[in-house]
């Protein structure tokens, strides 16, 4: 068993999906902290030694804002757009596109997401 930022992995785990399984690490930042570490996108957990791993957490901490701290970021900034009562938080409480997309072919992925928040479920 291996632990990056205090959460546990198991050892057939890989080490792309372990990092894609934090809020605030995408893809790209994924395959950024991959090359650091000098690792495939297939490597597993095994594969990590333990300074890899202090590399990993140093480097997750110093340069990315994941967990807890990502989804203050977001519920702020979600309350923040909401109390302003702008358009972009009309259609973000709709459920819409909210940065000009277009509507007619492209809003499959918005709609897509079952939960929505609302004001009141942001914990500030």
């Amino acid at each position: 068993m291996v632990y990056i930022l205090s959460r546990q992995f198991q050892n057939s785990f890989k080490v792309y999906k372990a990092l894609r399984s934090f809020a605030g690490i995408g893809k790209s930042r994924v395959i950024y902290l991959l090359a650091l570490t000098g690792l495939t996108s297939r490597a597993q957990i095994k594969h990590l030694r333990w300074y890899k791993t202090e590399f990993l957490n140093y480097q997750i901490r110093a340069a990315f804002s994941v967990d807890n701290k990502f989804t203050k970021l977001r519920d702020f900034f979600l309350f923040r757009i909401n109390a302003s009562g702008c358009y972009k938080a009309l259609r973000f409480k709709h459920g819409l596109p909210s940065n000009g997309q277009r509507t007619h072919t492209n809003a499959k992925s918005i709609r897509k997401q079952s939960v929505k928040l609302t004001v009141n479920d942001l914990k500030i």
